[in-house]
């Protein structure tokens, strides 16, 4: 026979405990701040032990509506107080009590304290940071032509490659129990585009092994085109870098056109006929003169000089 289940006042107790503690794994991040970015390009939460949790917001440079805004759901009645986090000093009062913080014309990676004074008085912490990053091809003359010593060639293997430096921007910001320096790291990826699209003619880029800090791109195949070749560093934050440097042809290209019969009715070949020969000879002769004259024509560049072989047949 099954005895029906009783609960004691401690079984209660913990199976509360319990829920509460799931519901606190549970609960939104940006549930837990009354401060709010809505247009921060990346948002996160401060790694140190003692927050509350205390958010992180990154704004890309270009930014135009960087600002915090006070969500006072619920506090109607409380006193909005911003403060700015003074290294060695803690967060101080800033003339300001409005609903919405400007961040245009603040300083770079910047703390701020949201007080909501009332019953009860609230403190919500946040981390301010701008994200700007510069990217430069260092293998390129100052026509954005790549230079000469980033191409080689030589038993017909031809090679290149681009050298670029890129700079993330150093994201730091504090904790404010210990002072101490945090940095916030951006992961980033690389991509290429060649303008216009590759074809046989152009050499296909890849990723090469950073040589002295710097990110290097190999030329695989020999290219007998010009092209310009567009390097981009995207990071964690969506901000986008991006420069560009034109690659010249390494080889020349080959195409040579079918020797063309010049007829007997050209004027610009035979100038020194008069007009009883053309009218004999000239017009709608079909047959091939002998000697005869042949256009040669190429389609080939990228070369100093042609020269054609002709070799003895029957």
């Amino acid at each position: 026979m099954n005895r029906p289940l009783t609960l004691t006042p401690t079984d209660t107790m913990q199976r509360y405990l319990i829920l509460l503690f799931i519901v606190a794994i549970f609960m939104p991040r940006d549930g837990m701040s009354q401060i709010k970015a809505p247009f921060a390009d990346l948002s996160d939460t401060a790694r140190y032990v003692g927050g509350g949790p205390d958010s992180l917001f990154i704004f890309n440079a270009g930014n135009s509506q960087a600002f915090l805004l006070a969500d006072t759901t619920g506090y109607g009645n409380h006193l909005i107080v911003w403060e700015e986090y003074v290294t060695g000093v803690g967060f101080q009062p800033i003339s300001n009590t409005n609903i919405m913080l400007n961040l245009s014309n603040q300083p770079a990676n910047q703390g701020y304290r949201l007080r909501l004074v009332g019953t009860p008085t609230l403190e919500f912490v946040c981390w301010v940071m701008f994200n700007e990053s510069s990217l430069k091809i260092l293998t390129k003359n100052a026509q954005g032509v790549i230079t000469r010593d980033a191409l080689t060639s030589s038993d017909c293997v031809f090679i290149g490659y681009i050298e670029v430096e890129y700079k993330p921007q150093k994201l730091e910001y504090f904790n404010p129990n210990t002072d101490s320096t945090l940095t916030y790291p951006l992961s980033y990826k690389s991509s290429s585009e060649i303008i216009p699209q590759p074809d046989a003619g152009f050499g296909a880029l890849s990723t090469a092994d950073p040589l002295n800090g710097l990110l290097r791109f190999s030329i695989n195949n020999s290219w007998w085109k010009d092209a310009s070749y567009v390097i981009k560093i995207t990071d964690q934050a969506n901000l986008v870098r991006q420069d560009t440097v034109l690659v010249t042809a390494i080889r020349p290209y080959a195409d040579f056109k079918s020797p063309e019969h010049i007829p007997l009715n050209d004027r610009d070949y035979y100038p020194d006929r008069d007009t009883l020969y053309y009218r004999a000879y000239g017009e709608n002769y079909t047959e091939k003169s002998a000697p005869g004259i042949y256009r040669f024509e190429s389609g080939a560049f990228n070369y100093d000089s042609i020269v054609y072989h002709f070799g003895d047949s029957v």
